[in-house]
């Protein structure tokens, strides 16, 4: 099994309002689909090298453990 651990911030706080991104105050990093469909409106991360959480992505893998 492969588990993606990528995952997205907003480059901007308000993109396409009204449209399929439009942000709440919740939603600060996206995961799956959602990112792979819409990844030039985000700064993408990796928080995991070589197996091991990075020293800045404990944040990020909280999100994609949920």
């Amino acid at each position: 099994v492969v588990v993606g651990t990528k995952v997205g911030r907003p480059k901007h706080m308000r993109i396409m309002p009204g449209g399929a991104l439009e942000l709440d105050q919740g939603s600060s990093i996206f995961v799956g689909p959602k990112l792979d469909e819409h990844r030039g409106a985000f700064v993408l991360e990796h928080p995991m090298d070589k197996g091991m959480v990075t020293d800045g992505g404990w944040d990020a893998m909280e999100h994609l453990w949920e």
